[in-house]
């Protein structure tokens, strides 16, 4: 089901719906008053501090005399960076001792993780909560009928509406239709059977699971179409699974009227059953691979490969019971012979898991397989508001908000699009990027010393080949477009929430089965067709990010990081900003192309083993070593008896190099910049050289709050925050440079660590 896909949600802060029944209360309507008279205090902050000559002091000392206004920028942006800048930077900590600290402690202050429900809380925290805050205010708040008049957008709304105001209780969940029709084409084993395999029931298993498949409600894995012809296969993010681990024994008692009724069994009986579903739990849980390193990235392009089909049940390790090659034909109606059905997508990083999981069906059984299946669809159906007290979501609003963007991305997508981003904001992204590619990543590599000829020559073919995509495809602003996309769809506010779920997944599944057969009219239409692919939503659509896919050798940024602090489109906003902000994505995501993942595939997207010879190859794995022991020295946390807590700098040696070549790629394309436009203009009450902001620009993106142990035990293969900015600045001499850092400082040491 579409709330099990590989995504990491953030926590939003809207509270519950008034007693009215209306559309949601927010707080965010407090938060803009208090917004603009935060502003008016600042703008008037900030003229004082200028009269004054109120300044933020500079390690490195700035000349001294007077300039004239107008080399000042006097933007509402500039003015409230000008002022935010002086709220947050620690002038009492030495930047060239802990530039973290110098940066962000104040950004801390105003976050304290002591108010905040979430362990860690960040920018990438805040970016994504201002676009929900965004898409919900133009749903029914500040709605402009230019923007909202249009049938796909009302559907949108009457899934909330119906979602946020479900009242269903066991009878009449179980006396509707649709959920009727769902329990009798899932069914496959019964309390008078026993509990054994047998052809009759593992092919109705398979004809339940290919029903699951087709509604998006398969809780094992997902199969969606990559391309025409071509099926996916990718498991489901762990997290969903452990969110049930975490409640498990706090929410069962609900199912168990449900159990009695559907499978006849006494009270008794029914609760017998947790354990059951427990330990199936358990079982797929211990054959995920999410949580190993290529997973942790959040960017699965490098695992990205292509099968023969014809080979997919061997690769896969089918039996009788989980038939993958069967599956395919069942759920998309195709015929064996089918001459077009050649190749399928999948994940390097996933496949034991799908050779596994034939196995553990077959152990598990039939009695806990079904009960499974049951468990993991009611959990999703049943009305938790004031009962279910989940983990992943704070109240009933979050679920309803995170539910209506799951089911109308391309409706969450038209909103920002038509509210957050810009023809301007357009413009300066793409020549953003394009400054990066032509004027960064290719010096860098043009300049490298451990390249050698041959590499380089391939190195310069792949990066010139670079694709880019900016903003989000075209027809995704289009409302006439989105009324076509979504034209097949009619749901009522009025209609119970389970009756919108099932229209909607009805009309899911006839989109997907005419994207697998090629004949969908997609919102993607001029975009590489991965952009189609569902299972991509969230890492361009729906959530905050930037990538690079090794598999076509293209990189996006797409509108929805594209907003601030990433980003300004303001003409006068510092230009050390942008480029030390989303010039640094840029530049860390086109690096991966060349990392040891992203070099496996040539110019055109094509897997060749290797783009390097053995000598650069050797080269590289060489400079890895200095970045392996510079992040394993860094504190990252503190255990509770006070003994330092250090990255783990081999896990996360792919992208930390990452970090320090969008860096130095940044930088180096800034300088291009600065050449032909000349240098930015100042801020009011910020004595901090152009040159220093850029690296102010690159730290404030990673400033979070952290609860105390949060990063220990860490797994991801990103460093934790504090060691991404102090890395990356102590490999910097250009850093150095621009604070006046001795040689041997903290922040400047002798011995750097670099590749490009």
């Amino acid at each position: 089901m579409s709330g099990h896909k590989t995504s990491r949600t953030m926590e939003t802060e809207y509270q519950q719906m008034d007693g009215a029944g209306g559309v949601p209360k927010s707080r965010y309507t407090t938060v803009l008053v208090l917004l603009v008279v935060t502003c008016i205090l600042f703008v008037a902050a900030v003229i004082a501090a200028a009269i004054l000559g109120s300044q933020v002091s500079s390690s490195s000392s700035s000349s001294s005399g007077s300039s004239s206004s107008s080399s000042y920028c006097t933007t509402t942006a500039c003015l409230e960076l000008a002022a935010d800048l002086s709220k947050t930077i620690n002038t009492s900590v030495d930047p060239c001792h802990d530039f973290y600290h110098y940066v962000c402690d104040g950004w801390d202050d105003d976050n304290s993780w002591e108010n905040i429900r979430v362990s860690q809380y960040g920018t990438f925290n805040v970016v994504p909560e201002a676009e929900r805050h965004a898409f919900i205010d133009a749903l029914f708040y500040n709605t402009d009928p230019k923007l909202v008049d249009y049938p796909s957008v009302a559907n949108a709304q009457a899934y909330f509406k119906s979602c946020y105001n479900s009242d269903e209780d066991t009878e009449s969940l179980l006396a509707n239709a649709f959920v009727k029709q769902w329990v009798n084409l899932t069914t496959f084993w019964d309390v008078n059977s026993a509990d054994t395999w047998t052809p009759e029931n593992a092919a109705a298993f398979q004809g339940a699971l290919a029903y699951l498949v087709q509604l998006d409600w398969n809780p094992l894995f997902s199969l969606t179409p990559s391309a025409t012809k071509r099926p996916s296969f990718t498991q489901f993010a762990d997290f969903w699974y452990t969110a049930l681990s975490v409640n498990i024994s706090q929410i069962f008692p609900i199912f168990i009227p449900l159990y009695e009724q559907l499978l006849g069994l006494d009270a008794n009986a029914s609760a017998a059953i947790q354990p059951v579903v427990w330990d199936f739990i358990e079982r797929v849980l211990n054959i995920s691979t999410f949580y190993t390193a290529p997973y942790q990235t959040y960017d699965l392009s490098s695992m990205s490969r292509l099968g023969e089909f014809s080979n997919l049940s061997t690769a896969f390790h089918s039996n009788y019971i989980m038939n993958y090659t069967q599956l395919v034909y069942d759920v998309f109606s195709v015929s064996p012979s089918d001459p077009g059905l050649t190749q399928y997508h999948y994940l390097t990083g996933g496949v034991p898991y799908f050779r596994d999981l034939p196995g553990v069906l077959e152990k598990a059984g039939p009695m806990e397989t079904q009960y499974f299946l049951f468990f993991a669809v009611f959990y999703y159906y049943l009305n938790f508001q004031n009962t279910l007290g989940q983990t992943r979501y704070s109240d009933r609003t979050d679920f309803c908000i995170e539910s209506t963007i799951e089911k109308f991305p391309f409706v969450y997508g038209y909103i920002l699009f038509n509210t957050l981003y810009d023809d301007d904001a357009h413009e300066v992204a793409a020549t953003l990027a394009s400054d990066i590619k032509s004027n960064g990543t290719k010096v860098l590599i043009d300049g490298s010393d451990w390249l050698d000829d041959y590499s380089r020559a391939a190195a310069l073919k792949k990066v010139e080949h670079m694709s880019l995509y900016i903003g989000f495809p075209p027809r995704i602003k289009d409302p006439a477009a989105l009324d076509i996309y979504y034209q097949d769809v009619s749901l009522s506010a009025g209609n119970p929430w389970t009756l919108n779920v099932g229209l909607f997944s009805a009309f899911d599944f006839e989109k997907t089965n005419t994207s697998f057969w090629g004949f969908s009219y997609n919102l993607t239409a001029g975009w590489p067709s991965d952009f189609n692919d569902a299972s991509s939503y969230d890492s361009w659509l729906t959530n905050v990010n930037a990538f690079y896919m090794p598999l076509g050798n293209w990189f996006t940024i797409p509108a929805s990081i594209s907003q601030p602090p990433f980003l300004f489109a303001d003409p006068e906003y510092p230009s050390s900003l942008t480029f030390g902000g989303l010039g640094v994505v840029c530049g860390h995501e086109m690096s991966h192309g060349f990392d040891p993942s992203g070099s496996m595939f040539n110019y055109n997207g094509t897997f060749v083993g290797s783009i390097f010879s053995n000598y650069s190859q050797q080269q590289y794995a060489e400079k890895m070593t200095c970045f392996k022991n510079q992040y394993s020295s860094i504190v990252v946390d503190r255990y509770p008896n006070g003994n330092p807590y250090y990255d783990n700098g081999t896990r996360t040696i792919t992208e930390n190099v990452a970090d320090n070549a969008g860096l130095a790629s940044s930088w180096t394309a800034w300088q291009t910049y600065l050449d032909k436009k000349g240098e930015d203009k100042k801020l009011y009450g910020v004595e901090l050289t152009q040159e220093q902001l850029f690296f102010v620009g690159f730290a404030r993106l990673w400033c979070s709050s952290n609860r105390p142990g949060s990063s220990l035990n860490w797994t991801d293969v990103h460093s934790p925050n504090y060691a991404r900015v102090i890395g990356s600045m102590q490999n910097s001499p250009d850093f150095a440079d621009a604070f006046g850092c001795a040689s041997g400082d903290r922040m400047n040491p002798t011995n750097k660590c670099t590749v490009w």
